[in-house]
């Protein structure tokens, strides 16, 4: 299977720092006419258990559609507003985290928990399910933090965080 970065794919810049992977898009994008990107992008409407509800152009006439959750960490809560990936498999559509990094200093405690934190210039929310990855020895505060972005005004959700 073929891996690519999801946030290339969606804005066709290698350069782009998402650490999300899909397989088998190369060749499918190869094979298939040229879309915008936007369509493979939705917005959720409420999420229950391993489903989100979600709009968006790819879904078609932006009616809500409920899709199965894919490549989430386990325990993962969608806000409502939070903007994923629509991804195609063989049979149906799913949702998938579309993530942009945040790169700096993080100022607060990191712990795995419901809150925010300010990382750089940037609020992002943490939760339980975040990932976190920091240095044992404690020797850095700086952070590379994988978030997924709100339409309606909330802090960035935090996927996972590394130290850098």
């Amino acid at each position: 299977m073929t891996k690519m970065n999801r946030r290339a794919f969606v804005t066709g810049s290698v350069a782009a720092a998402a650490a999300v992977t899909g397989g088998g898009l190369a060749a499918r994008a190869a094979l298939e006419p040229a879309r915008p990107a936007s369509a493979h992008i939705a917005t959720v409407v409420a999420h229950e258990g391993a489903f989100a509800t979600v709009t968006g152009a790819s879904l078609g006439a932006d009616a809500p559609r409920r899709l199965a959750l894919k490549g989430f960490p386990v325990g993962w809560k969608l806000r409502r507003g939070d903007t994923v990936f629509i991804g195609d498999g063989s049979d149906s559509h799913f949702v998938e985290p579309l993530s942009a990094p945040v790169i700096g200093e993080v100022r607060g405690p990191l712990a795995r928990d419901d809150y925010d934190v300010s990382i750089g210039n940037t609020t992002i929310a943490i939760q339980k399910a975040t990932v976190i990855d920091t240095r044992e020895d404690g020797t850095t505060s700086h952070y590379v933090a994988h978030c997924i972005s709100n339409q309606d005004g909330l802090a960035p959700a935090c996927l996972a965080i590394r130290s850098a």
